[in-house]
């Protein structure tokens, strides 16, 4: 390990125990100001404004979307202070709310495993807080790793409460120990809208975007119901689940099957995102690559879905 890994992980652990020092509503509020007033210092504030331009056009006011980005900002600091106490926050159960039928009605009575996939909207960290909290589920998580191992087992040991079938990286055989669980009946969930250069072209927000087809790939093999899933803020710590089951296409064409049903998954991210645009992580490159930053993407053609 590197000298910079020590140095890290001792950043988290102290900034941890100072979050930790106070009420919950009060450091997520404050880690959430602290980044609304610094991050526009940050060349990533211009990269949202951007962003932003290019999905909603004239739709949003120059204003707007300045105010849409600070908020972003605001939210994501909070979900940041979050993630250093989440044992805190599931330690409460009323701090979520879960009334919606497709977790109830479907989602607690799908004996024979289901499918998850989420996005970077509100706290995604939490997304799967309901199904241990409101479930008898055990659940199966896949992450992307992180490059310090300390900081990596850190968040690790404080996550593994909400993944009873085991929380795996995608570049640790995460995909082949999904595969035998979902096969075997359990339940799997992931963060399904990373920007993968190798995954299947889709359309969000009218330009082109290549994404990760595995939960659709997943819910089409082995005959499985998917979800679209994420953990709203309402207010301060306070979080409303949004799930809805997607239709997985089952034609004779499997590529063309999988291809489709990613498609609706992301379809019904962008209907949530229009309506909290502030919830949503606007920062990473979601197009192509680092060109994001330069020139926008090229508008999706709806042929290739034509297989």
């Amino acid at each position: 390990m590197k000298p910079s890994h020590y140095l890290e992980y001792a950043a988290l652990r102290v900034v941890r125990a100072m979050l930790m020092a106070f009420p919950l509503g009060f450091s997520t509020a404050l880690m959430g100001k602290l980044w609304r007033w610094l991050a526009p210092f940050n060349s990533r504030h211009n990269r949202v404004l951007t962003h932003l331009d290019w999905a909603f056009g004239d739709a949003l006011s120059r204003s707007k979307k300045q105010a849409v980005t600070r908020a972003m900002w605001e939210s994501l600091g909070r979900t940041f202070a979050e993630g250093l106490m989440i044992d805190r926050i599931t330690s409460k159960p009323s701090r979520f709310m879960v009334e919606v039928p497709a977790f109830q009605e479907g989602w607690c009575k799908d004996a024979d495993g289901a499918i998850i996939g989420t996005h970077h909207f509100g706290n995604w960290e939490l997304a799967s807080a309901a199904t241990v909290l409101f479930s008898d589920k055990k659940l199966l998580g896949i992450y992307k790793r992180v490059k310090n191992p300390l900081a990596e087992q850190f968040f690790l040991d404080m996550r593994q409460d909400m993944y009873p079938g085991g929380l795996y990286s995608q570049q640790n055989n995460g995909a082949k120990r999904a595969l035998e669980y979902v096969r075997n009946g359990g339940d799997m969930a992931m963060v399904a809208d990373l920007r993968d250069g190798r995954g299947v072209p889709i359309d969000f927000f009218g330009m082109e975007m290549k994404v990760n087809p595995f939960p659709a790939a997943l819910a089409r093999k082995y005959n499985r119901p998917l979800y679209a899933a994420q953990m709203r803020r309402t207010k301060g710590v306070v979080f409303q689940l949004d799930m809805v089951e997607i239709e997985v296409s089952r034609t004779d064409n499997l590529k063309h099957d999988i291809h489709i049903t990613t498609q609706r998954m992301h379809k019904q991210f962008e209907n949530w995102i229009r309506e909290h645009p502030e919830q949503f992580m606007w920062a990473p490159y979601r197009w192509s690559g680092r060109l994001d930053a330069t020139q926008k993407p090229m508008t999706f053609d709806p042929s290739v879905l034509e297989l």
